[in-house]
């Protein structure tokens, strides 16, 4: 095993997790599931702190950045319609100015990424160091 065995679970908390959910208990199930199997788990309701998030897309990026594994539950409902704080996304793109740089159509698309909600940015941050490895010829 990889001295590395840091998961990050990304889903709907009122989707796949809280009583009365449609699929409630998944992620925590699925997260016993990889602690039995020697993994130490994470999701943004571990880590993050109500309050104060001027720092939360970069604290998720660092978080996703260090883990093998990024599990994505996707279903029928949006995330968080919140969008991420404003400077928290101004915090992430002074320390990564170069995000999805290598995906002008992408970035395009994006414009400042202002009307992204967490849901989008776990699941960007996720692939895209995975997309700069493949640009690079790197698997």
């Amino acid at each position: 095993m990889s001295d590395n065995n840091r998961v990050f679970i990304s889903c709907v908390s009122r989707e796949f997790q809280h009583p009365g959910a449609p699929i409630a208990g998944l992620r925590e199930y699925l997260a016993l599931q990889l602690i039995g199997a020697d993994c130490e788990v994470k999701w943004q309701e571990v880590f993050r702190q109500p309050g104060d998030d001027s720092g939360a897309v970069r604290n998720d990026g660092d978080i996703i950045r260090t883990c093998v594994a990024v599990i994505h539950l996707i279903g029928e409902q949006p995330g968080d319609r919140a969008k991420a704080n404003a400077s928290a996304v101004a915090d992430f793109l002074q320390v990564e100015p170069a995000f999805l740089s290598k995906y002008a159509e992408l970035r395009a698309a994006l414009g400042d990424f202002s009307d992204l909600t967490y849901t989008p940015w776990e699941a960007f941050q996720a692939l895209y160091p995975l997309c700069d490895r493949w640009s690079r010829g790197q698997q």
